[in-house]
């Protein structure tokens, strides 16, 4: 499906316990990148990681795909498992 369309992931907030993982998700998905942070909540160390030197976002080319080996791992939940792209 990645290769017909670009996926569209809805804003993440900055500032949530889990906005580094969803700012990666992202980064890598080939996707637009929005954030729905409350005013004077946002988390500019997670932003600016995600803007290079320039000002233009850092954004992969495709659609990430998970490697075949952490397709079915709970990289998010289990503590030891990383999400591969």
């Amino acid at each position: 499906l990645g290769n017909l369309v670009t996926p569209d992931w809805d804003c993440f907030q900055s500032s949530h316990e889990f906005g580094m993982f969803h700012a990666t998700a992202r980064a890598v998905g080939g996707c637009p990148v929005y954030v729905s942070d409350r005013v004077n909540q946002s988390d500019f160390n997670v932003l600016k990681k995600l803007v290079l030197p320039d000002g233009t976002v850092f954004r992969a080319r495709l659609p990430g795909r998970p490697t075949r080996d952490s397709l079915f791992n709970d990289a998010q939940g289990d503590g030891v498992s990383a999400m591969k792209v």
